[in-house]
């Protein structure tokens, strides 16, 4: 496999010298060198091309923020910083640059760089999602990207940190929206300085870019203004399409019951349960407010249809979201009464008395006092 680069280093000599050593290497193409880049004018060769070998310190821009801009045009591009600043390595290696190449670069050290391109090119998908394959994405209780290439094919994405998959799910609930960078620096990394925050956003940005290639027709980020948007195309989040489809449902009733279960049943958890994210709670405890809304009319209805079952089946449903409902457990109490089921009628006392007290509050007066009669056998 023949590998594309260009060079791009303001230093005639400098470029001239790491192309020769670059030509005495098979399977290298060298599309191109500069010694300045414009980056809307050559937008079209980076899209052709696999590695940037790119020097840090030049007049006018600073390497690494032209790295970053590079990504934004292809983000399976691979990065090579030059320079004869050892200064910059760190900064480098938090970018995730590929390599960190020291002026002057020697033979050896230049082979040993280009094994890791080769390896690093061969593991990159080929085949990326097509633009009419829907995306599906989850949010309920976790992150789930799902195609529905070859059947059904749930995509297992890997993140490189807990705060790179954060930061995407972040912009990922806030698609469209353009989120300030300082306030994503914030956000992520409160304990660290601004400039040393803002460093280890450009390094998880890179990293979800380059984690999202094979869904680019997907999922985008953009840099707007000091700001990134995550723009989606042809994309279906489960807990949006939720919300938006139960807010749309007519009124209940027989004829459209079926209906609210179909819609109900899209919400398979909590939103982001499985993760401690501060920002995802208020937006969690709303849409648990809507789905107990929703999941109590059902029960109620039911119950008020005389179908018990279906009945206690959401009213358990509650008190799995929220043990200590007092209605629902009244409910499930009652009917279970009706149906001469006296020990699940204890069952649901004890549980719904155990979870009161550990909440340190006090058990419903009309509800003890019903249990109280239904023992005597009043």
């Amino acid at each position: 496999m023949t590998i594309k680069v260009i060079l791009i280093d303001d230093e005639p000599l400098a470029l001239n010298l790491l192309t020769h050593q670059l030509s005495e290497f098979r399977n290298i193409e060298i599309v191109e060198t500069f010694t300045s880049f414009d980056l809307a004018e050559h937008s079209d060769v980076l899209q052709s091309i696999n590695v940037v070998f790119l020097d840090i310190e030049m007049p006018g821009i600073n390497g690494l923020n032209l790295a970053e801009q590079m990504v934004e045009v292809n983000s399976s591009l691979l990065i090579v910083f030059v320079t004869a600043y050892n200064e910059y390595a760190v900064k480098a290696f938090e970018f995730n640059a590929l390599d960190y190449l020291l002026k002057p670069v020697t033979q050896d050290r230049l082979e040993t760089t280009l094994e890791r391109i080769k390896e690093q090119v061969t593991e990159q998908p080929e085949e990326h999602l097509s633009h009419s394959e829907m995306l599906h994405i989850n949010l309920c209780r976790e992150l789930k990207i799902f195609t529905l290439k070859n059947n059904e094919q749930i995509e297992n994405i890997r993140w490189r940190t807990q705060k790179t998959q954060e930061l995407f799910i972040y912009l990922l609930f806030h698609a469209g929206e353009t989120v300030p960078k300082v306030k994503l620096a914030e956000l992520l990394w409160p304990d660290h300085e601004q400039e040393r925050a803002l460093s280890q956003l450009y390094t998880a940005i890179y990293n979800i870019r380059k984690t999202l290639t094979p869904y680019k027709h997907h999922l985008t980020i953009e840099s707007v203004y000091e700001g990134y948007t995550l723009i989606t195309n042809s994309v279906v989040i489960d807990i949006f399409e939720w919300e938006y489809k139960v807010k749309e449902l007519p009124p209940l009733s027989m004829g459209t019951i079926a209906d609210y279960e179909a819609v109900m049943h899209l919400y398979t958890g909590p939103f982001l349960e499985a993760y401690k994210y501060a920002w995802a709670d208020p937006e969690r405890f709303r849409l648990g407010l809507l789905w107990l809304d929703y999941a109590s009319q059902m029960a109620d209805f039911y119950k008020g249809k005389q179908s018990i079952e279906q009945a206690i089946m959401w009213y358990e449903k509650i008190c799995e979201y929220r043990p200590e409902d007092d209605h629902a457990n009244f409910s499930i109490m009652k009917l279970h009464a009706s149906l001469g089921y006296g020990i699940l009628v204890d069952y649901q006392f004890s549980q719904y008395k155990r979870t009161i007290e550990d909440l340190g509050l006090f058990i419903d007066p009309k509800i003890g006092q019903w249990y109280n009669d239904y023992k005597m056998g009043k």
